[in-house]
């Protein structure tokens, strides 16, 4: 009897065994089975302008910055310590006068390029793409392309670019003081009614259109355009077409390379040249923009770049609806972002208006 049990208690334990032993479910990793945060991330990839695509983190030691946006905006975020080179326009914050010149920003001297060995590569997207971002690729450099000057896009290129940076936080703050002063132009302006505007960029005669950073601009200060309907980004105007449009106010951009405007001009002399070569041009004496004082000329420092965004709609919309902005002083504005992100008061001539 006593054989009879200890077989059958035998045959019961392999039977517990075998069940045991069994598992219907699919096997998994040791890595799977730990809490998310334990297991291996998914490496973070980012996108620039042009769309090539980077894996983060990224070896950002030694960087040469072809543009004056991105190195702006690199110093904001505290790294300009790692730009070992500039284009040859890139001449603000001061620290970029001691970085060594790499060329034009269109055409880069690729040789003395390759030869620095930087980690990377940072230009517009618009003038590296004409084969000279292969070139450097095809040496194993990388190029990263952010034009940062289209006011829609900004915020995503400079989050982008704190991400790069390990300096996302700096990036937050500086859209979160951006994005108040955008809001305040939008809260001031949204019962106007629009008045219309000539944009004139660098170049003579030359406006905005579709896609552009200006038309965008312009818009934030609930201004309107007389070529915002344009086909091309940067149409050609005549004489005659601004006579017949007769706009009520005009922007004229001028360049920081001009030493029209800027943080080191003090003399106003070359700017209220300006002001009167565009005001003697022919007919334009009769247009309401000149008649009424309404021709405002910008510094590219506060145009179509991140600090631009906020600040010219801001002395835009000071122009076009004085009324609404009385208690409103531009300059106060520009210079608590120059102390805040650049370490240094506003200094020089940054705009002009007559």
């Amino acid at each position: 009897m006593k054989r009879t049990i200890s077989v059958i208690l035998a045959v019961m334990l392999l039977f517990s065994m075998a069940s045991c032993g069994q598992n219907t479910s699919p096997k998994t990793s040791p890595e799977a089975s730990l809490p998310a945060s334990s297991a291996q991330a998914e490496p973070e990839t980012v996108t620039d302008t042009y769309g090539n695509k980077f894996e983060l983190p990224m070896k950002l030691d030694k960087v040469i910055v072809l543009n004056s946006a991105v190195y702006e905006m690199i110093y904001v975020l505290g790294k300009d310590s790692i730009v070992c080179g500039v284009g040859d326009t890139v001449d603000y914050p001061a620290s970029a006068l001691t970085k060594e010149k790499y060329g034009d920003w269109k055409k880069p001297n690729v040789e003395k390029i390759m030869e620095a060995k930087p980690d990377a590569v940072i230009g517009y997207s618009s003038y590296l793409d004409n084969g000279i971002a292969k070139q450097l690729t095809d040496a194993g450099i990388p190029v990263i392309m952010f034009d940062l000057y289209v006011p829609s896009v900004i915020p995503t290129e400079v989050k982008t670019l704190g991400k790069m940076l390990g300096a996302e936080d700096k990036a937050d703050e500086f859209l979160g003081d951006i994005k108040k002063i955008q809001e305040l132009v939008a809260e001031r302006t949204k019962d106007v009614d629009p008045i219309t505007v000539y944009y004139e960029g660098y170049t003579d005669y030359k406006s905005v259109g579709k896609g552009s950073g200006g038309t965008e601009l312009m818009q934030m200060a609930n201004l309107n355009s007389l070529t915002s309907d344009a086909n091309e980004s940067y149409p050609e105007i005549s004489d005659e077409w601004i006579l017949e449009k007769n706009p009520q106010m005009m922007v004229k951009m001028v360049s920081s390379t001009k030493k029209i405007l800027g943080a080191d001009i003090t003399d106003d002399k070359a700017v209220k040249d300006l002001y009167t070569s565009i005001a003697g041009r022919p007919g334009w004496s009769d247009i309401d923009a000149v008649k009424n004082g309404k021709v405002l000329i910008l510094s590219s420092k506060i145009g179509t770049n991140p600090l631009g965004t906020a600040i010219a709609p801001l002395y835009m919309a000071k122009t076009a609806y004085p009324e609404k902005f009385k208690d409103i002083d531009p300059d106060q504005y520009l210079n608590d972002m120059l102390k805040k992100y650049w370490g240094t008061e506003k200094t020089g001539i940054w705009s002009y208006i007559d």
